[in-house]
């Protein structure tokens, strides 16, 4: 058996942008930053759009509207370096994606929703293409609220988030287990109480320190 869900921890460093929504991939693939953050001209609008972390031959186009020389409306933003694409529709408010707005990255993870000076924040669905979904509360590009994260082979977590990480929710696997009470740095831990869908069994207490391994 695995570790009670490290995914978790691991998701949270693959999907969190970087200023601009573009950058966590420039992060994952170690693409040099060159220079300090600053805006970034359209290719044939000339439109600015806010760049955090420059890289070596990052190009941007812009299909919206401009107000002081700004992307603002709706649109479609791309951004293309190293041979990857990543593309947005939606909402932009000077510069910056802040509204309603679809991403895709390049390796296919999607999300809809909510933006706020480039930041998830407020309501958003993330897929993945392994058949992962979050759906649920953003703060500053980070699962902060409620929110229920379903895995591809059926197991689900319902339940609170702080800053990416469960914290009280229930679990309920693929097989009819269920657990319901506290997380610690993605592992059971705290008060809870676990239910064995083969055998009606139910245990409730202390659940697991947040060093140990959480089994099923």
């Amino acid at each position: 058996m695995l570790d009670f869900y490290p995914f978790f921890s691991m998701e949270n460093k693959m999907l969190r942008p970087r200023g601009v929504i573009v950058l966590v991939f420039w992060f994952a693939v170690g693409a040099p930053v060159l220079a300090d953050p600053g805006w970034q001209a359209a290719e044939g609008s000339g439109c600015l759009v806010w760049n955090a972390e420059p890289s070596a031959g990052s190009r941007v186009t812009w299909s919206g509207p401009c107000k002081d020389r700004r992307a603002n409306g709706q649109g479609e933003l791309v951004w293309r370096w190293d041979g990857n694409t990543m593309r947005y529709v939606g909402d932009m408010r000077d510069g910056k994606s802040h509204g309603r707005g679809v991403v895709t990255f390049p390796n296919g993870n999607r999300y809809e929703g909510d933006w706020v000076d480039d930041k998830r924040t407020g309501r958003g669905v993330v897929t993945f293409p392994n058949g992962g979904r979050y759906e649920g509360d953003w703060v500053d590009d980070k699962r902060t609220g409620h929110g229920v994260y379903t895995w591809a082979n059926g197991e689900r977590y319902e339940g609170d988030f702080v800053d990416g990480k469960p914290t009280t929710g229930v679990v309920t696997w693929a097989n009819g287990d269920r657990y319901k009470g506290d997380f610690v740095d993605d592992k059971r831990a705290g008060r809870g109480k676990m239910t064995k869908a083969a055998t009606g069994t139910r245990g409730s207490g202390a659940a697991v320190s947040p060093t140990a391994k959480a089994r099923r």
